[in-house]
């Protein structure tokens, strides 16, 4: 009788072991996915036949802006917002989440900087950290006063 036990439990974990790997094997997959699909919008972009517009433009930047820790970053989004204003941008579209004060004087310059767009400035609301944020819609976005409570 231990001995049909024993062979059981083998069967068991190379069961296990199978579906472990396949599972892997499928999320492999996915991954090759991805650059499929960057392979498709580069590819896309080259083919139209038009001009940009350049009513879009997107500036990123590789320093996480809303950690209160790092104030005069804050600082560089607000004088980087006055400047497009300036430049002529009409819009602007931040997707940040500010949770956190880092500072009455820097918040206040990034709040009247985000308020000399006449109400046409976006921040989110909330993200939908990690992978999770494919699938899921965009975030909700408000107005401004964009450093007001709701």
């Amino acid at each position: 009788m231990p001995a049909s036990k024993d062979r059981n439990s083998a069967t068991q974990r190379i069961q296990h072991a199978s579906l472990a790997g396949l599972v892997a094997l499928v999320l492999s997959f996915l991954t090759v996915f991805d650059i499929v699909d960057q392979f498709t919008w580069v590819t896309q972009s080259r083919i139209a036949n038009f001009q940009a517009s350049g009513d879009v433009v997107y500036v990123g930047s590789r320093d996480e802006l809303t950690d209160p820790a790092y104030p005069e970053r804050r600082a560089e989004l607000a004088e980087t917002l006055e400047t497009l204003r300036e430049a002529g941008a009409e819009c602007v579209y931040v997707d940040m989440v500010f949770d956190r004060p880092a500072g009455d004087k820097v918040d206040t310059a990034l709040n009247s900087a985000l308020k000399s767009y006449d109400g046409n400035a976006y921040l989110v609301r909330n993200m939908v950290p990690g992978s999770m944020a494919k699938s899921r819609p965009r975030p909700a976005c408000r107005r401004c006063p964009a450093m007001s409570p709701e």
